[in-house]
């Protein structure tokens, strides 16, 4: 018979990860649709072309980025540009997409954590 996987073996973890990520979304998104807008998220929203001459492909995004010579990777800045030209050029917007990447972010870590766990067993 089949072992049943990590992730129902785990079920408390689970549980307190789900929660975990609840209590992480409530506090994000009290402060979401704060009226004033922060440094990194004004620089943020100028990469992604918001305060710049409002063009935003990829390309543009690059060239911005290595103008400033700061370094950052162009892929936040990009996906950026994406979300804003769908729902406004607003700190909102920056705000929702770092929020979204954070929680899938912390998914993949908890699921990375139990494949490891699995293997882990599956070696014993």
């Amino acid at each position: 018979m089949r072992a049943p996987p990590a992730l129902i073996r785990n079920a408390p973890m689970l549980l307190i990860f789900v929660l975990l990520l609840l209590a992480m979304s409530a506090v994000a998104f009290n402060g979401i649709n704060a009226v004033s807008m922060w440094y990194d998220e004004y620089i943020s929203l100028y990469y992604a072309g918001a305060m710049a001459d409002g063009s935003s492909t990829p390309m543009d995004v690059a060239d911005r980025i290595i103008a400033r010579a700061s370094g950052p990777a162009p892929l936040y800045f990009s996906r950026l540009a994406a979300c804003s030209q769908l729902a406004c050029w607003t700190a909102y917007s920056a705000r929702t997409l770092s929020l979204l990447v954070g929680a899938l972010a912390a998914a993949w870590i908890y699921r990375l954590g139990a494949n490891m766990q699995a293997k882990r067993e599956a070696q014993c």
